[in-house]
């Protein structure tokens, strides 16, 4: 991966709103206990691993949660 990939990655405004909402639940300390263990798991047992991998899935079922609430309203996104 080369460094234009990296920058092509960028969140959108949306994405970076729910990244920091995900941020602020990590550093408050209350998260999806079910979000967290899979994170701990997939990090084996790393706890930074884990909180990186927290905030990439929990951001994830943030935006799907969006898209299940626009289909449910008849939204298209």
């Amino acid at each position: 991966m080369g460094i234009k990939d990296v920058f092509n990655q960028a969140p959108s405004p949306e994405e970076e709103a729910l990244y920091k909402q995900v941020l602020d639940e990590v550093e408050s300390g209350v998260m999806r206990k079910g979000i967290y263990a899979k994170a701990l798991a997939d990090g084996l047992g790393d706890e930074g691993k884990a909180q990186s991998l927290y905030i990439k899935h929990r951001a994830q079922s943030l935006i799907e949660e969006q898209i299940d609430n626009a289909k449910l309203l008849g939204i298209e996104l």
